[in-house]
C-alpha cells in the first residue's frame, strides 16, 4: 500500500483537500473535504489571513481525522506566467541552473521575485541541431511562500507546488478522466466564482492557457437585477438561461474560445479539437453543456467520473468528483 499524500487546491473561495493513497493500478481516495474560506482572507493565491485560514484547516484535519503528513499543493494566482520555449538541447540540471541564474530570458519577470519550474516536453531536430521544447512556470515569491507557512503551520511537510494548468495535464495524462484517450486533443472549460480558464491540451501538452476575467459572480450579479420581475418555475428558469446567461456566456467564453481555437489550427497540422471537457462553476449552469456543444459543434462533457480510483467506505465523493480534479492531478504526478 502506497502512503498517503494530501493534495490541496487553494483556491479564492474554497479550499480543497483529498488524502490519496497510490497503489500500483490506482489511487485510493481516503478522506476528501471543502473548506469555505471567507472573502478576503485568500488574495489572488496570497494567504492575507495567515491564522484564520490555518484554523479552518487545521479544525478539519482534526475533524475528519485526516493522517497524512506530505502535501502538494495546487495555488491559484493571476500573476503565474505559463510559457513554452523553444532552446537548445541540454541536461534538466544545466536548465534548472540558468533559470535560477536568468529566468529573466525567458521570461518576463524579475528573477528575485518569482520561483521558476519547468517541464521538458519534446525533443526537436532542427537545422541548427536537436532543440527541446520547454514548458515553463513561474509564480510569484509571496505566492509561494505563503504556502509554505500555511502547510508548516499545520505540522506537515510540503513537497510540491503546483499550478491549475499543470495538474491538469497531468490528470490527463495518468488516464484518470473516464472515456479519454491519450491522442486526443481536448479543451477544458474552468469557471470560477471571477474568472475563468480555458486550458487547450494538445497530446498531454498544455499548449495555450487563457484567463478570462469572468465568472460564475458576473452572472449571477445580473440575474438578481430581475429576479424580482419573474415568475417562480421553469417559466423562469428558461426565461434565465436564454435571456440572462446564454448572452454573457456568448459574449465573454464562446468568443474566447473560438479565438483559442483559431490560433490553435492556424499553426497547422494538428488534428481537430475532440472534446470539450467543464469543471468548476460552469457545471452547474443547468443546459450550458447543452449550449456550448450545439453552438461550436464539439463534444461537450461535465468531469464526473474518474478511472483509476478507488474510495474508501463512507467517504462522499462521487457526487463531487469534479470539485477534486485539481487535487487529484497535482498527486497523480508525484
Amino acid at each position: 500500500m502506497g502512503s498517503k499524500i494530501i493534495g490541496m487546491e487553494i483556491g479564492q473561495n474554497q479550499i480543497k483537500i483529498v488524502e490519496a493513497s497510490r497503489h500500483s493500478a490506482y489511487y485510493k481516495i481516503h478522506k476528501c473535504s471543502i473548506i469555505d474560506v471567507p472573502r478576503g482572507y485568500i488574495e489572488n493565491g496570497m494567504i492575507t489571513e495567515m491564522e484564520l485560514v490555518a484554523q479552518l484547516l487545521e479544525n478539519t484535519l482534526k475533524k475528519e481525522k485526516y493522517h497524512a503528513k506530505k502535501v502538494i499543493a495546487v495555488v491559484r494566482c493571476g500573476h503565474t506566467i505559463s510559457r513554452k520555449v523553444m532552446m537548445r538541447k541540454q541536461t534538466e540540471q544545466s536548465l534548472r541552473q540558468l533559470l535560477e541564474v536568468q529566468p529573466e530570458r525567458f521570461l518576463p519577470i524579475e528573477r528575485h521575485q518569482y520561483q521558476v519550474d519547468f517541464r521538458i516536453l519534446r525533443e526537436i531536430e532542427s537545422e541548427v541541431g536537436t532543440q527541446v521544447e520547454v514548458q515553463m512556470v513561474a509564480v510569484p515569491n509571496e505566492v509561494i511562500f505563503s504556502t509554505i507557512h500555511l502547510i508548516k503551520s499545520l505540522k506537515c511537510s510540503l513537497i510540491g507546488v503546483s499550478v491549475p494548468s499543470e495538474a491538469l495535464i497531468q490528470l490527463f495524462a495518468s488516464k484518470m478522466v473516464m472515456g479519454y484517450t491519450r491522442n486526443e486533443n481536448i479543451l477544458v472549460l474552468d469557471m470560477s466564482a471571477n474568472d475563468s480558464s480555458i486550458i487547450l491540451i494538445n497530446e498531454v501538452r498544455g499548449v495555450l492557457i487563457r484567463s478570462i476575467p469572468f465568472g460564475i459572480e458576473h452572472i449571477q450579479a445580473t440575474i438578481c437585477e430581475v429576479l424580482s420581475e419573474l415568475k417562480e418555475g421553469n417559466q423562469k428558469q428558461e426565461y434565465l438561461f436564454t435571456n440572462m446567461i446564454c448572452p454573457q456566456i456568448e459574449c465573454h467564453i464562446l468568443s474566447e474560445i473560438e479565438r483559442v481555437l483559431k490560433f490553435f489550427y492556424i499553426q497547422g497540422n494538428v488534428a481537430p479539437i475532440q472534446k470539450i471537457y467543464l469543471l468548476g462553476e460552469a457545471t452547474k449552469i443547468a443546459d450550458l453543456r447543452v449550449y456550448i456543444r450545439d453552438a461550436l459543434n464539439i463534444p461537450t462533457e461535465v468531469i464526473d467520473q474518474l478511472d483509476k480510483v478507488r474510495v474508501a467506505p463512507s467517504v462522499d465523493f462521487e457526487e463531487q468528483v469534479n470539485s477534486f480534479v485539481y487535487a487529484l492531478g497535482a498527486i497523480s504526478n508525484l
